[in-house]
Order: C-alpha cells, then sequence, then structure tokens
C-alpha cells in the first residue's frame, strides 16, 4: 500500500533535509570562537600570536604531523615515503607602525681619556 502522506513527498523531504542544515549550520558555526577565522594572518606588530589550526597552515597537516611523530618508521613491509610539505604562504597583520630602527656608527673611545676614580 503507497504512502499519502506528506512527508514522503520529494519537496517535503527536501525541504526537511533544509532545516536540518540550517539547524546544524546555526549551532555549530565555523567563524565562532572555537571556529575558523574569517582570513588567517599571523601576528605582526602589537599583537598576539591566537590559536592558529593546523589546515590553515599546511595543505597536507595530516602528512606532516605523522611524519614528525613517526607513524610508520618501523613498517619494514611498506616503508613510508618521504612527505613534501606543502606550506601555504601567509601575510602578517599589523596595528600599530614601527619606528625604523636608528643604528649608531661604531663606538670610538679617544685613547686619551681616563677612566673614572672609583
Amino acid at each position: 500500500m503507497a504512502s499519502t502522506r506528506n512527508k514522503n513527498t520529494p519537496g517535503d523531504y527536501q525541504l526537511e533535509q533544509l532545516a536540518l542544515e540550517q539547524n546544524r549550520n546555526y549551532f555549530v558555526y565555523q567563524h565562532g570562537a572555537n571556529g575558523w577565522p574569517m582570513a588567517t594572518m599571523f601576528a605582526g606588530d602589537g599583537l598576539l600570536m591566537g590559536r592558529m589550526p593546523p589546515m590553515q597552515l599546511s595543505n597536507n597537516f595530516v602528512d606532516i604531523e605523522t611524519q614528525l611523530l613517526g607513524v610508520g618508521s618501523t613498517n619494514l613491509v611498506m616503508p613510508t615515503e618521504k612527505i613534501h610539505p606543502e606550506i601555504r604562504n601567509l601575510d602578517t597583520l599589523s596595528i600599530i607602525q614601527r619606528e625604523k630602527t636608528i643604528i649608531p656608527f661604531t663606538l670610538v673611545t679617544e685613547p686619551f681619556q681616563r677612566p673614572l676614580p672609583s
């Protein structure tokens, strides 16, 4: 026997899936406090470095971490291949203008000067 309820129609199914997806997006906001930043940059002048997720630093972060931890290093049947990291070039964000550093000429002491008495 065929079902005649509206829940089994294709349009109602798509509407229900859309509502579930919007509900997930509301509760799991990827740019929230524990999520990813809108634009990833290194801290420059006047800022402290915050949390940086590994997927923002390189394209193959799992392979790099696996090699650093030594996973599969003792596998004699199929030795692991050497990993070539795909590092992302990130910009630096500064919020203050840094003054130019004035470097004095080399220190020249005059030979005829005496030290102060102690």
